[in-house]
């Protein structure tokens, strides 16, 4: 039992320095984890139905069978119930954990060499994690990366700009090493996380808004740099306007569909994309949502236009489709 428990390991390096490592679980959660994963589903269902009854756990986990996907995806990490419903947070339908948690795991393979803090500034981060055999990795986050791909900041919807989030400001530092941390995990260790991110990390791939009228929470993909659109360069020409090259036929639906929106709510989505966006009632949001932007978008005239063509070119195809019908 003790040797299942932890594991010393010397290293001749002239000082006779002696390396400890011990196992984050104890043998009776080892056990219990053991059972819980030996649980017929049938059984594991039935508790998570008393999990929701009790009241007591994260507002995101509604349903039992919400509960279990919880409780199994903790499982495969080897996480017990219990620590699964603390540790695992959902976010748009994906589990999430934090960076500590992520390290955590690393350690429960008994393989991490070393893992310690190298440097921590408000500037940058890095963080060191060796796994057993292999060669120390040094996980670099800085400031200026942050901002280069927009982890740092979010967009204004209402000033239509972009400005730094709240917990950046207040503690860019943290912010900085959580990302070296669990970067390195991945790295290093990406039987023991798999795939899981923490919550900052999603945030930064979906941006979370509401339906203005229905309350209605929408994932958005996130705003990323993007390549030089045909399109914009087309439209761009100084021999037509966008809206007069759509009337002409010289853009179709398909080529104008392609078109990604650089401002707004949905900035960083395919015109294609926004067009078929419904809420739960089925009412055509994102239709709405283009027909405002293509009347009242004046601080953006070109893509306006552009939005217009495209909406213009959906009416000119309906058409045609009714006719020939």
């Amino acid at each position: 039992m003790e040797e299942q428990v932890r594991e010393k390991v010397e290293k001749n390096n002239g000082g006779g320095a002696v390396v400890q490592r011990v196992n984050p679980l104890t043998p009776f959660l080892q056990q219990r984890l053991s059972a819980e994963i030996s649980t017929a589903l049938s059984d594991k269902m039935e508790a998570a139905k008393l999990f929701i009854q009790s009241g007591f756990l994260p507002d995101a986990i509604k349903t039992p069978a919400q509960a279990l996907i919880v409780m199994q995806t903790g499982n495969d990490l080897g996480l017990t119930w219990t620590e699964s419903f603390r540790s695992i947070n959902v976010i748009h339908n994906r589990p999430c954990m934090s960076a500590q948690l992520l390290i955590g795991l690393c350690y429960r393979t008994r393989e991490v060499e070393q893992a310690h803090i190298k440097e921590s500034t408000d500037k940058k981060a890095v963080y060191v994690l060796q796994r057993r055999g292999s060669p120390a990795f040094e996980s670099v986050f800085t400031l200026e990366d942050a901002e280069r791909a927009k982890f740092s900041m979010q967009w204004d919807k209402v000033q239509e700009k972009w400005k730094m989030k709240d917990n950046w400001v207040k503690q860019p530092g943290t912010m900085l090493l959580w990302r070296a941390m669990s970067r390195a995990a991945r790295m290093i260790f990406p039987d023991a996380v798999c795939g899981i991110y923490t919550p900052d990390e999603f945030a930064d791939e979906l941006a979370i808004t509401k339906d203005p009228e229905t309350g209605e929470g929408t994932g958005v993909e996130a705003i990323v740099p993007k390549e030089p659109d045909p399109i914009e360069e087309e439209v761009g020409k100084p021999t037509a306007s966008p809206q007069a090259e759509a009337e002409a036929g010289e853009m179709d639906v398909q080529q104008l569909g392609a078109y990604v929106m650089t401002v707004g709510k949905y900035a960083g989505q395919k015109l294609s994309q926004i067009i078929m966006e419904v809420t739960g009632t089925g009412k055509a949001k994102g239709y709405e949502y283009l027909e405002w932007y293509a009347r009242e978008a004046n601080k953006n005239p070109k893509e306006r236009d552009i939005v217009g063509s495209f909406l213009a070119a959906l009416d000119r195809e309906k058409e045609a489709a009714s006719g020939r019908a």
